[in-house]
């Protein structure tokens, strides 16, 4: 596995754990996170990108199985 990979996948992992943590500061102040709404917009951007274009056509699908993984 190559360094970039694995950089990758610690910055995944990080930008996990702080989504999760600003979920739950949100939940302790008594927020409502309308995260389904904006989870299906994003997919929608996300699908629309290039970089999700070249991964559906499986240039980089070892990457993403690797991330997935993880």
């Amino acid at each position: 596995m190559s360094a970039a990979t694995v950089q990758f996948v610690e910055m995944v992992r990080l930008e996990h754990a702080r989504i999760e943590r600003l979920k739950q500061a949100a939940d302790e102040r008594g927020e409502i996170i309308e995260n389904q709404f904006l989870g299906r917009r994003d997919r929608r951007t996300d699908l629309q990108s290039p970089a999700c274009r070249r991964v559906r056509a499986g240039k980089i699908s070892t990457l993403v199985s690797f991330t997935h993984a993880v």
